[in-house]
């Protein structure tokens, strides 16, 4: 009877490894918007001389620098190419990698999740690896790799095979992206009450009792710091944007931070407090500023980066 079970189990798993394989590539509504900006975002960047400055990130750093004023304050061209926290760290230092250049300046307001990353992909990474980019599973750990497949569902596979793909059209794609790479239609004006509506529904998040200090994302950045110095790109670890909470005053994970990466050999320019904004700034999630915040935000960070870029 157990020998019958093995042989269950093996025939199970070699059928669902063969879906797995087969599925791997295939598009997704889900990660579509991400795939497009991404696209539309190398085409600018390959387009784009070097020596320049690169932002790469999540979506705070879309939604939160001007590329235009960066570029008249340092005398350089530059790409945005922030997308999307929720891809995590190694999906956002693998795409970055591809289009770095020896030269080039990289700025890089991780969001706060990113550091926390510990080898465990989320819905999304799961997604946009599966769908877009399988070559990326190489390129990660054993763990990451196993939690990879374990969590990825049959439905989902299933749903993949048989969806029609959308052309996105609400606030996010590439319809959405001028030529720095920066987001558009983020006045305060633009936002509707269903965006208001979900800014002040947002929580606060429990960095502060997440945080351990020996994540997996600090062996990722030291990985990705040494190609950058063996590549002679300058890397500049700056702090993301952060709507304000006051759970957020006088946190470990916040004052600590800084100091981690400091002592990791990383330029880290700025506090983090000072770039957590009222809910006026915001435009739709916690971590979008409108574009009238985003002028004082980038203000903020070229004053910052003075010392290191000016030209």
């Amino acid at each position: 009877m157990y020998k019958y079970f093995i042989y269950g189990v093996l025939v199970w798993a070699v059928a669902y490894l063969s879906i797995f394989f087969i599925a791997l590539g295939n598009p997704s509504n889900t990660s579509k918007w991400v795939h497009d900006v991404y696209a539309k975002k190398t085409i600018i960047a390959s387009a784009t001389p070097s020596p320049r400055v690169v932002i790469s990130a999540g979506s705070n750093a879309l939604f939160g620098i001007d590329s235009k004023a960066i570029s008249k304050a340092f005398n350089l061209p530059v790409v945005n190419y922030a997308v999307n926290a929720g891809l995590m760290l190694p999906v956002i230092l693998y795409k970055t990698k591809q289009i770095i250049r020896e030269g080039d300046i990289l700025i890089m307001p991780l969001e706060y999740d990113m550091y926390l990353y510990d080898g465990n992909p989320n819905e999304q990474m799961i997604d946009y690896i599966t769908s877009y980019e399988p070559n990326i599973l190489s390129t990660l750990t054993i763990k990451e790799q196993f939690y990879t497949f374990w969590q990825i569902t049959l439905k989902s596979i299933l749903i993949k095979q048989m969806q029609e793909i959308q052309t996105p059209k609400d606030i996010y794609g590439a319809h959405n992206i001028d030529s720095h790479g920066d987001q558009l239609n983020t006045k305060k004006a633009d936002q509707t009450q269903q965006q208001r509506n979900e800014l002040q529904a947002t929580k606060p998040y429990n960095y502060n009792n997440l945080y351990k200090g020996n994540e997996l994302s600090y062996t990722h950045l030291k990985e990705f710091a040494v190609y950058c110095q063996q590549n002679h790109i300058k890397l500049i670890l700056v702090p993301s944007v952060l709507l304000y909470k006051p759970d957020y005053k006088d946190k470990y994970f916040f004052n600590f931070l800084p100091q981690k990466l400091k002592e990791l050999g990383f330029t880290y320019t700025g506090n983090p407090y000072d770039y957590m904004y009222n809910e006026e700034f915001f435009f739709n999630t916690d971590y979008h500023l409108n574009s009238e915040a985003r002028e004082y935000n980038t203000q903020k960070i070229i004053k910052e980066l003075l010392p290191d870029l000016k030209h």
